[in-house]
């Protein structure tokens, strides 16, 4: 069976009323008590529900995000199972949408699209539900979760969305909630959920369990229940410090793909959307790198993200009449995107591209604003939480940086403040840290 396909079963199952009746299998008389503990398949096997069902509740849990436009939902299970969401319109709760069941994958989860559901205009709630492989048990439904509708592409509106990497799971991460009070539109984490590539156990087990950890950290659900998020893998993330494209770990690729809402594998995994007056670029800094010392696609210098996505990038920013762009990149523009990537790029976006462009990065351990060109800023906001920072150097263009020529100390997420229903356009880049405080926050006429 293809992993998160809908559950298509040559077995007749059970609906929940009938489970009181006498079933013969096989010549094999079952209860109802028998039904909890086993399932008929084929010429008298048999298959134990597991027993977390027959014990009790098994609640689903998992996240949202968006793909194409459309509303896509990771449901989680706590054992193999079948899933399904059913969402509905917030404003008009009669309105249910029900998916097909699906099969959950190693993760015990699975990423199932909302063909009626929109993201654009539109409040929606939902709920995991979750059965037993087989549908013997009655299905039990997770809490209700929302995500906010986006405004129309291309209409003058105010929201907020914001972005945030590298969280150690030993270490609290207290700024995420102050994130979620500032109600996003979505959430990107751009890298580095963890770390956990050293050590034995390298393998999907192992990031499996730690992507689901992130998912259920304290400080990351007030996120999760009502935002979108947006997620792309790191060097951490895709199992090796400083990995590049050959050398990445396809086990990390996998794992992420089955438990973040929204991750695409093997699919390219950078990806493109708009709300409002934004358009916004996701890009994958790790699986299409070249090695830091070469060889170098290009022969001259090192790209981060390789001339097919470049050339996506390019393109689609030039045909973006969005007044504002944002590229969420996980490594910094400023600091680490080659001086032949920087300036190729800087100088397609002066000939080519109108509007306003801002890069939203992290990977590097500090916050810092950056000016590079006109039209062009970056807002480098790092990390979530993680005690090794780095030095605040200076770079051409910038603006602030906390602690100049000295130890980063803040941590810190990204919020970007985007007002274009007003007289004067604006958006605000502004760096939160742990108290909720202000570290930096620049306006920009747009």
């Amino acid at each position: 069976m293809t992993r998160n396909a809908p559950r298509r079963s040559s077995v007749e199952v059970l609906a929940p009323h009938e489970c009181g009746r006498v079933v013969t299998a096989s010549g094999l008389g079952l209860t109802r008590r028998g039904l909890l503990g086993a399932a008929a398949v084929g010429a008298g096997a048999l298959v134990r529900v597991p027993a977390a069902f027959a014990a009790g509740p098994h609640p689903a849990g998992g996240g949202a995000s968006v793909v194409g436009h459309r509303i896509w939902v990771n449901v989680r299970a706590s054992a193999p199972a079948r899933v399904k969401a059913r969402l509905w319109p917030t404003a008009h709760p009669s309105q249910v949408v029900d998916t097909p069941w699906y099969a959950t994958n190693r993760s015990d989860a699975a990423r199932i699209p909302v063909p009626a559901a929109s993201i654009v205009g539109t409040d929606w709630s939902w709920q995991g539900v979750v059965q037993d492989p087989l549908g013997l048990v009655p299905p039990i439904a997770g809490r209700v979760r929302t995500v906010s509708g986006w405004p129309h592409r291309g209409t003058p509106s105010a929201f907020t969305f914001a972005f945030g990497s590298c969280i150690t799971h030993l270490y609290p991460a207290r700024v995420l909630p102050h994130a979620a009070a500032a109600d996003p539109k979505f959430f990107a984490i751009i890298g580095d959920m963890d770390y956990v590539d050293v050590g034995p156990g390298q393998n999907y087990a192992l990031w499996s369990k730690w992507f689901r950890a992130w998912m259920r950290n304290q400080y990351v659900k007030p996120l999760v229940r009502k935002t979108p998020i947006m997620g792309v893998q790191d060097d951490h993330d895709y199992g090796l410090d400083g990995c590049w494209a050959d050398t990445w770990k396809v086990y990390t690729a996998e794992a992420y793909a089955d438990v973040i809402p929204g991750a695409q594998y093997p699919a390219t995994s950078y990806r493109r959307w708009g709300l409002g007056d934004v358009d916004c670029w996701l890009l994958d800094c790790r699986r299409y790198k070249d090695p830091k010392h070469g060889p170098y696609e290009n022969g001259l210098w090192m790209s981060n993200i390789r001339s097919v996505q470049r050339r996506w990038l390019l393109d689609g920013l030039a045909a973006s009449p969005a007044r504002i762009k944002v590229i969420l990149s996980p490594r910094s523009f400023a600091y680490y995107w080659s001086k032949g990537e920087q300036a190729l790029v800087t100088q397609w976006i002066q000939d080519h591209v109108s509007g306003t462009v801002v890069f939203c990065t992290g990977d590097r351990h500090q916050t810092a604003f950056v000016h590079p060109a006109p039209r062009i800023w970056e807002l480098l906001a790092c990390p979530i939480n993680n005690p090794k920072k780095t030095l605040a150097y200076p770079v051409p263009g910038l603006v602030w940086v906390e602690h100049p020529d000295g130890t980063a100390t803040s941590n810190a997420v990204g919020l970007v403040e985007v007002d274009t229903a007003t007289a004067r356009p604006s958006l605000t880049l502004r760096a939160v840290t742990d108290n909720g405080t202000t570290l930096h926050a620049e306006t920009i006429r747009v």
